[in-house]
């Protein structure tokens, strides 16, 4: 299946999902798929760029540890693939400082745990805002 037939069949986006935690991996790709989403998923950072690579990709909710975690890394080489990258949301435990890194590298961002219709409403929001 190509690109562009894929994205005539996805009309609310393809998110791709990026956790190192199998069951939260899971959760979250079962409650966007549940809302209409075609989800992908991946468990680190080359996979997740693979994937990037293959297919055309609308946003990648990301497990976003601290700054230096492997999240902030592929948001940073995600970041260099303009002008056509993926909206990225952030997952953390922890609040960004509104001077941080993440504020800048991510779109958005959800606090762990988040409930499942703020995960949904969050990616509609950003997948409603590209162009």
């Amino acid at each position: 299946m190509t690109a562009t037939k894929e994205t005539q069949e996805r009309p609310r986006g393809l998110v791709l999902v990026v956790d190192d935690h199998t069951d939260t991996r899971d959760l979250h790709a079962q409650v966007l798929g549940a809302a209409g989403y075609s989800v992908v998923s991946a468990e680190g950072v080359e996979h997740a760029l693979a994937i990037v690579d293959a297919i055309v990709v609308d946003l990648v909710v990301i497990d976003a540890g601290p700054p230096g975690s492997d999240g902030f890394e592929l948001a940073q080489r995600l970041h260099a693939r303009r002008p056509r990258r993926p909206r990225l949301l952030a997952v953390t435990g922890h609040v960004p400082e509104d001077t941080s890194t993440e504020i800048v590298l991510f779109d958005a961002y959800l606090i762990k745990p988040c409930l499942p219709e703020k995960l949904v409403a969050v990616v509609t929001e950003l997948l409603a805002k590209r162009g």
